[in-house]
């Protein structure tokens, strides 16, 4: 049924009860507009279901709604307040008390303000919290590498923990300079040709921290010195005891440049380094073994590595003897570490 009344020869309008309101303007070229009112309110949602993930969230997820022009809202009531209003099916309610009760349910919305009647209502219980005092593991194998003048990358094995790890710490020179959510960062606040020393500790989500792990000790390079510079890609240097002695490993990388030779000069005063390890040769990344060192000790140390620069080659067509490869030698910073 359909009922028509005009107002003037501008204006029309038609009702057809409870289904839309018809309003037809005559426009200036004698057409009529129409404006259609939409009164129709969408559909219920359905299928309202939920879960508590810890205890103060709860994650609710429900079937999309239908409407006859288009859902734009949902409006989701805990214990019968609106608490929230999402654009697509599933919320995620916090802020709740542990081993607590609450009731959902879910209207839908169109974009007339047409409000569906409620979904399905459900009943979800917080569980009790758990409360973490135990801190994660200390993180382990600390690893860094020079990529330039300004930028050092560091890398480390993940720690672990009863719940789990949420972040980690980055020290440089004892000093936080960021985080990371995985095992890895990369440090751009760094200046050519500086010494640093890095650490990282994890932290749980209940924000207890572990011990820091090994630190390494980390030299920038030069934006004006040849390649060979970087020799000191990176350091790591792992302590341990037996007994009444100690040993250390000292592991550095010059990638991607090969050694012709290296080695390690080590000693208790920075100004006599009297004790020397070969390294191997002709290759970019090794470690080094010192052994019978004495506990509850500062070692002071120094990593010297050789390269063979090749010769320039000769221009073409033009023959000439074979040239001896000239060698460079680069002995690093010296860095330390104590025996426990």
């Amino acid at each position: 049924m359909k009922i028509q009344k005009k107002f003037s020869k501008q204006m029309t309008m038609a009702f057809i009860p409870g289904i839309v309101v018809v309003i037809g303007l005559l426009l200036a070229s004698g057409v009529y507009a129409a404006v259609i009112l939409d009164k129709i309110p969408p559909a219920a949602p359905t299928a309202l279901a939920g879960s508590a993930n810890s205890s103060a969230k709860v994650t609710l997820t429900w079937a999309a709604a239908i409407d006859n022009v288009g859902v734009t809202a949902y409006q989701v009531y805990r214990n019968g307040l609106l608490v929230g209003t999402v654009a697509t099916p599933g919320y995620v309610d916090t802020g709740l008390t542990q081993k607590s009760v609450y009731s959902y349910s879910v209207r839908a919305a169109d974009a007339a303000g047409n409000i569906s009647i409620p979904s399905n209502t459900i009943t979800v219980q917080t569980p009790v919290a758990i409360v973490d005092n135990t801190a994660p593991t200390a993180p382990t194998a600390l690893k860094g590498y020079v990529n330039s003048s300004t930028k050092i990358t560091l890398a480390w094995t993940a720690a672990t923990d009863n719940v789990g790890v949420d972040k980690y710490q980055v020290f440089r020179n004892s000093v936080l300079v960021g985080t990371s959510a995985t095992p890895g960062y990369v440090d751009t606040g760094v200046t050519q040709r500086n010494h640093y020393t890095y650490s990282v500790k994890a932290v749980d989500a209940a924000g207890n921290v572990s011990p820091a792990s090994n630190v390494i000790d980390m030299q920038t390079i030069s934006t004006t010195s040849p390649g060979p510079e970087v020799f000191v890609q990176s350091q790591q240097v792992v302590t341990a005891v037996n007994g009444t002695t100690g040993s250390a490993s000292i592991y550095w990388n010059t990638s991607p440049y090969n050694t012709a030779s290296s080695s390690v000069a080590y000693g208790t005063a920075m100004n006599a380094l009297n004790s020397k390890v070969a390294g191997s040769n002709n290759v970019s990344e090794q470690t080094v073994q010192l052994t019978g060192l004495s506990r509850n000790t500062t070692y002071y140390y120094q990593v010297t590595v050789t390269f063979q620069v090749p010769p320039p080659a000769p221009p073409a067509g033009v023959n000439v003897p074979p040239m001896v490869a000239p060698s460079i030698s680069m002995p690093g910073p010296i860095m330390s570490f104590k025996v426990n």
